[in-house]
């Protein structure tokens, strides 16, 4: 249900402190249970958090006399972000703390001051750079390039990896790639300013701030069509369909005339400016009606909220189905657990699981009376290997192991 969590999704996005209040509230960033309609926020409001303290952490470093002193030490800081996300991370643990944490994942902006600060004095002259820099620095960018690809296609969101080094090596290649494009005369930077690469950089912001609650409109709108496979390629391809144009029209018509002119001229244009009475004043029904329609759809969201999605719901009634029976009290009246079905491969089943297996929990130990189900939410495929060895230590092992985890 996208309704769920809205007013506190629309809370973080006007307060770019969406990051923070997913942690404190214990949303997980990796579930598919509940996928939120504005999740995507969570970067920007690490952005806007660097954007409100770098400026005075400026001003300091801009009193440390030494350029490379200055560089040591938003280096450190950069060092210090990756090793607070090395060191928080629990694997096979849910790694959200770590992803939203803006101390955990400041170290790509910190990497990315270093370098600007670094190229303060490069120069604008190709022949100021020695012969073999220019060389070096361009084919070091490209490789940097074909690494990026490399991780992008490879590198998963519940691997160790990622997070005890593999994020920061992408923000790493990500300078080293800015860095060999921006050397005068670069040739990676004119193989990467060719059309179309330019159109998608240029709205890139506009990409990804629509593409999210695109898709998730989708999954709630098609829920007949589940997001994996084919029909998940399906709806990212109907997503991309809607999220391009929504991407160039938000550039053409908000993004660039707020960017040049400002607010206020912006709004006089669409209002008051000179297009002629009857565009102005359509343009200025239409904007008009789409705030209003906006802002009472989001106030009417947020008063429906039911608290809970229906997957929520269908998991805690598999914790309630393999929960233990309550022990009877000193002299109350006598429980006794019904007979079990005349199904003797239960008892010869454990079931190891996440989520999935705490929805399915109520229907399997109805077909398999006697199953043992270990199920949580949020586990990953990485956790099996020492759940099952602390079975097996502990006599708990049976016959037949079903494991259910993503």
């Amino acid at each position: 249900n996208v309704l769920v969590g809205l007013g506190r999704q629309v809370l973080g996005a006007t307060t770019f402190s969406s990051n923070w209040l997913s942690i404190a509230g214990g949303h997980s960033y990796f579930t598919e249970s509940n996928p939120e309609l504005f999740r995507n926020l969570w970067s920007l409001a690490v952005e806007e958090q660097f954007y409100l303290v770098w400026p005075l952490a400026l001003l300091a470093l801009l009193l440390v006399p030494s350029r490379w002193v200055r560089v040591g030490i938003v280096a450190a800081l950069a060092v210090g972000s990756i090793a607070a996300m090395a060191l928080l991370y629990l694997p096979g643990g849910d790694a959200t703390r770590v992803y939203y944490g803006t101390d955990t994942h400041a170290f790509g902006l910190a990497i990315g001051a270093v370098l600007a600060i670094a190229s303060q004095t490069w120069s604008a002259q190709p022949l100021a750079w020695p012969r073999w820099l220019r060389a070096t620095l361009p084919t070091l960018g490209l490789a940097a390039v074909g690494g990026l690809l490399a991780l992008s296609a490879s590198m998963r969101d519940d691997a160790p990896f990622a997070y005890q080094g593999g994020l920061a090596l992408v923000s790493m290649l990500t300078a080293l790639a800015i860095a060999g494009a921006v050397m005068p005369d670069s040739p990676l930077g004119r193989g990467l300013d060719v059309q179309p690469l330019r159109w998608i950089g240029e709205r890139s912001y506009g990409l990804y701030l629509w593409h999210w609650p695109v898709f998730v409109l989708l999954m709630a709108a098609l829920p007949d069509l589940p997001p994996e496979g084919l029909t998940g390629w399906a709806l990212g391809g109907i997503a991309f369909a809607v999220t391009v144009p929504a991407a160039a029209l938000s550039y053409r018509f908000v993004e660039q005339p707020i960017r040049k002119n400002g607010f206020r001229a912006t709004f006089r244009a669409w209002f008051g400016g000179g297009w002629g009475y009857f565009p102005r004043l359509a343009t200025g029904l239409v904007a008009v009606t789409l705030v209003a329609v906006a802002g009472a759809a989001s106030v009417g969201a947020i008063v429906s909220d039911p608290g809970k999605t229906d997957a929520q719901a269908v998991i805690e009634e598999g914790q309630a189905a393999i929960a233990p029976p309550p022990v009877p009290t000193p002299g109350g009246p006598e429980v006794t657990a019904p007979a079990p079905a005349e199904l003797p491969q239960g008892d010869q089943i454990l079931a190891i699981g996440d989520s999935v297996m705490l929805a399915s929990a109520p229907a399997l130990k109805l077909a398999f009376p006697g199953i043992a189900i270990d199920a949580t939410v949020s586990r990953q495929l990485s956790s099996a290997p020492a759940i099952v060895q602390a079975m097996k230590d502990s006599g708990a092992l049976r016959p037949t192991l079903l494991l259910g985890l993503g």
